[in-house]
């Protein structure tokens, strides 16, 4: 039963702000870089993410068409920092492909993959709830309640692929890493914890 109320998309943005940076640091700690590599590498992430978050959010609670030209701007502001990060992560895996252990590789660069896949579904969502927007306030009849939970579905599901099968992927890429070592290996190498978990 349609209720009229729109989709409150602070809780989304809210559980965003932690977890995506969070991403970035499990992804640095499992590949265990140099630290003259890996500190400023999450620096960088870790402020693009709470950026790319941050500036997104004013955009996506702007739901009328007079205020199209804010939301495209924040949009954009944000989708800086997005390919911002899908630049360096896609760099930065692919650099360190040369000192992984064999095993590690391949997950390494699923993990790649699964990145620029599940996160592309974002600014499109962005843009589309947008779009949806601007014809439900433009039509006045609150717009295709279909489409929107379509929408919302998209999200949670880019979520769970992005954060929990991410984090699976994480997990397997430190034991991957860590089979067949000692424990001060493990240690060495920055990924016991993980690896043990």
């Amino acid at each position: 039963m349609p209720t009229g109320k729109s989709v409150n998309d602070f809780y989304r943005y809210a559980d965003w702000i932690p977890t995506v940076p969070l991403l970035m640091v499990e992804l640095v700690a499992v590949l265990g870089l140099a630290k003259d590599v890996s500190r400023p590498l999450l620096v960088k992430l870790v402020i693009a993410a709470a950026l790319m978050i941050g500036l997104g959010y004013p955009g996506e609670v702007i739901s009328t068409p007079d205020r199209w030209t804010e939301r495209v701007i924040w949009g954009s502001s944000s989708s800086i920092q997005f390919f911002y990060l899908l630049y360096v992560l896609c760099v930065e895996l692919t650099n360190s492909l040369e000192t992984q252990p064999r095993q590690a590789k391949r997950l390494i660069e699923v993990a790649r993959l699964v990145i620029l896949l599940t996160w592309a579904v974002y600014p499109i969502a962005y843009a589309l709830g947008g779009r949806e927007a601007a014809l439900a306030a433009k039509s006045g009849d609150g717009g295709d309640a279909g489409y929107i939970v379509a929408l919302q579905l998209g999200y949670a599901l880019a979520d769970i692929t992005a954060k929990a099968g991410f984090g699976v992927l994480i997990y397997f890429i430190a034991r991957a890493k860590t089979d067949g070592l000692t424990e001060d290996e493990r240690v060495e190498h920055g990924v016991a914890a993980l690896a043990t978990a």
